[in-house]
């Protein structure tokens, strides 16, 4: 199973068919929203910045209703997935998280 790392990235990924919506355990969101509206807010500017295309707005909104969206920054807004070379990942061990990553002993000034 996979651990999607961008709900954009990840839902381009679904749509083109680089990866099978089956195959997909779940997806950790960087965008936070509490409610239907504020999804769509995230929908439309996704459309605005050309990263979803419109003619797939029915597609990509039932994807979203299907697939699990993990949201860890509505606790802790600082902790989301940094993207390092792929939306996925095989395991939560694979996942680099950005409240982690800066605070190692090497980063610190």
């Amino acid at each position: 199973m996979l651990i999607g790392l961008s709900l954009s990235g990840c839902i381009n990924d679904i749509l083109w068919g680089n990866v099978k919506e089956k195959d997909v355990d779940y997806i950790i969101v960087s965008c936070v929203f509490k409610n239907e509206q504020d999804l769509e807010e995230i929908i439309n500017s996704n459309l605005d910045n050309g990263i979803w295309k419109q003619e797939f707005l029915p597609e990509i909104k039932a994807l979203i209703k299907r697939l699990t969206l993990k949201q860890p920054r509505l606790i802790k807004p600082d902790h989301y997935p940094l993207i390092i070379k792929e939306y996925w990942v095989n395991s939560e061990e694979d996942i680099i998280w950005n409240d982690e990553f800066w605070t190692q002993e090497k980063f610190k000034i």
